[in-house]
């Protein structure tokens, strides 16, 4: 955003009308990546003072707008993170004043209307290069739910990629084997690569279906679906010599579900089908 389109949104805000019981406009313009840390001296306000946080004037700056200068409107530009809400000496001041932000990331997070805080801004950062196309920001906007926490941002992504519209991860994990087993030719998963999403698919599987392995793959991950899936219908004296599957006997109920309806429904074509017979061979002989 250009320095001349900032000047104006905020002389815009310091015009609008006050709040009730309101006798002056303080305005917080955090700016944590310090995009604008060497433009400071192009902001030129009509009816606001403007006075930037370094990190060692914060006693000083609460000072000011508390005891010395009760009456003049303020933009405080903040480009200071804070782990710990006690660590912040103007948390007081900022709870009744406005905010502003400048970054991408923030006018995607306003955008599609995510709950801005520390953990949630954090991810939409790992997944930027996803939130930097308009088309993929209107696929998690016609979702049927805003994702309200990190695990739910994840699942959104994944969904939006698998071109979902309810993030569920059964049928996100069945869309992935639909793609097929080997990783470099599936469609899906390679998008999950493309857009830094595959860590989180893996952790979903880990979670729910109890697969964990170094190197993960999608043929290993079809054989424990498999074997998961025969534990609801199988004595285990039938599975006996593949412990080194580890077949989770108490995995999630959506795992449960998806696995029986990744066996069961005609997820794959009929030569991936046979390909799928000829890995689960070679682990079992393995």
């Amino acid at each position: 955003m250009e320095t001349d389109k900032i000047v104006l949104d905020l002389n815009r805000r310091f015009a609008a009308p006050l709040p009730e019981f309101y006798e002056r406009r303080i305005i917080f313009w955090h700016d944590e990546e310090k995009e604008y840390a060497d433009k400071l001296d192009e902001i030129r306000l009509e009816n606001a003072k403007l006075v930037a946080l370094t990190g060692s004037n914060t006693f000083a700056v609460k000072k000011m707008l508390s005891v010395d200068d009760l009456t003049s409107n303020y933009v405080v530009y903040c480009p200071i993170s804070y782990e710990r809400q006690e660590d912040d000496w103007l948390l007081d001041i900022e709870l009744y004043s406005e905010s502003y932000r400048t970054d991408a990331v923030s006018n995607w997070m306003q955008e599609l209307d995510i709950l801005d805080n520390p953990s949630m801004r954090k991810l939409v950062k790992h997944y930027r290069k996803f939130f930097g196309a308009q088309a993929r920001r209107a696929k998690i906007m016609a979702q049927d739910k805003i994702p309200a926490t990190p695990a739910q941002l994840h699942m959104a992504v994944m969904a939006a990629l698998c071109g979902m519209k309810k993030a569920q991860p059964n049928e996100i994990l069945l869309n992935v084997l639909r793609g097929g087993l080997d990783k470099a030719q599936n469609p899906i998963y390679q998008s999950f690569v493309d857009y830094s999403a595959e860590e989180a698919f893996w952790a979903m599987v880990r979670q729910g279906c109890g697969y964990a392995e170094e190197e993960p793959d999608l043929g290993q991950l079809a054989i424990h679906l498999l074997l998961t899936a025969s534990t609801r219908t199988l004595r285990p004296e039938f599975l006996a010599g593949l412990e080194k599957f580890r077949i989770r006997r108490t995995a999630t109920s959506w795992c449960r579900s998806g696995c029986t309806v990744v066996i069961c429904s005609s997820f794959m074509t009929w030569p991936a089908m046979w390909k799928m017979k000829h890995i689960c061979r070679r682990g079992w002989k393995n």
